[in-house]
């Protein structure tokens, strides 16, 4: 069965790169995963020329990535195709979404007490997140606090102030300085810095042309994080790491037909939005471009799955193909919350009944 499944993936690419162009590049030992699409690749068509950003504008468009750890860094290998991805029938379905209550604030703290201080700012979702700025003479500021809304009514809204811990390199100057009476808090501070999360390539699509306004760094990214961190399911522990590492304010997760607005830091839900999507082909962690995060199907052992089956039930006349349709059926009807895109990211935002 293995040679029959593979001899007919072989003669459908083999069809498909009639039909296609592809062309592949790479970078070796790249330091900074962050700005690897603005880098010039080599090989292919970019030919040390172009970078990533530059080579969708001529025309082409990512299939697949490759990513692999080498002694001084990571190595990327992109695969380049000019077949155009489908436009999906959602995108026109509503206007584009905005979230005006989001935008940044500024505003001077008081009655600074016990690590919380109060705003003249009312209405503000709780886990809703800035940080407080100090201001010298000289006109230098500083960083002092991180901060985020503990509780808000219609006249001020009560902040938790916390250390600020995002820029944790120690060529960088801290401050033992505390947040005092007069200080500036910024609210929704890096709340235009965003990560997407979502099931399929479509809904993708549909979320970034709704709000054109934030800044989404790629998922493919946080998957070569995770790929390097060997963690095929991204724990709430790992966003805020991410996030806070990439300057990242919030987290759009795609669940259900909504997109919940996630504070990065809070890991609080701020908002949410219906959207439009259809949910076949749903890839968990998430849509990504970056294969093999976890462990790829061609590499389980069929001959010893069909083996193991077989002194489990006993002889009959089945086939292997009747072995592993029956086995995949039973453990779909067995699948638990972290093998379900859904019930998975439900799960981790709290809108469910299960503990984390």
């Amino acid at each position: 069965m293995k040679n029959k499944i593979l001899l007919l993936c072989a003669s459908l690419f083999v069809t498909l790169s009639l039909q296609a162009k592809e062309t592949i590049c790479y970078k070796k030992d790249w330091l900074s995963p962050g700005t690897i699409e603005t880098t010039t690749l080599d090989g292919g068509e970019c030919n040390s020329t172009f970078s990533v950003i530059e080579m969708k504008e001529k025309g082409w468009n990512i299939k697949d990535i490759q990513v692999s750890s080498s002694k001084k860094g990571l190595n990327y290998t992109y695969t380049f195709t000019d077949v155009q991805p489908k436009v999906s029938k959602f995108l026109n379905a509503k206007k584009e979404v905005t979230i005006p209550s989001f935008d940044i604030q500024y505003t001077k703290i008081y009655d600074v007490s016990n690590n919380e201080a109060k705003i003249n700012i009312a209405n503000l979702k709780k886990g809703q997140s800035g940080i407080v700025v100090h201001t010298y003479e000289d006109g230098k500021s500083v960083i002092v606090n991180n901060a985020h809304v503990i509780n808000s009514n219609e006249s001020y809204s009560v902040l938790r102030l916390s250390q600020f811990d995002d820029l944790e390199q120690d060529a960088i100057p801290t401050t033992n300085r505390k947040s005092a009476n007069g200080d500036t808090f910024i609210l929704n501070y890096l709340y235009d810095a965003s990560l997407l999360i979502a099931p399929t390539s479509q809904s993708f699509s549909v979320v970034r042309e709704k709000f054109k306004k934030n800044n989404f760094l790629h998922s493919d990214i946080f998957a070569t994080h995770l790929k390097l961190e060997n963690e095929p399911l991204p724990s709430k522990k790992t966003f805020i790491k991410f996030s806070k590492f990439q300057n990242i304010g919030t987290i759009f997760f795609v669940v259900n037909s909504q997109v919940y607005v996630v504070d990065a830091k809070t890991f609080s839900v701020l908002h949410s939005y219906p959207v439009l999507y259809s949910n076949n082909d749903e890839q968990l962690p998430f849509y990504t471009r970056v294969a093999e995060i976890d462990k790829a199907f061609w590499d389980i052992d069929f001959d010893g799955y069909i083996d193991i089956i077989k002194d489990l039930v006993g002889a009959n006349e089945q086939t292997e193909e009747e072995y592993l349709n029956e086995d995949l059926k039973l453990a779909d009807g067995q699948k638990t919350h972290q093998e379900n895109y859904e019930a998975y990211y439900m799960n981790l935002l709290g809108l469910t009944d299960v503990r984390q």
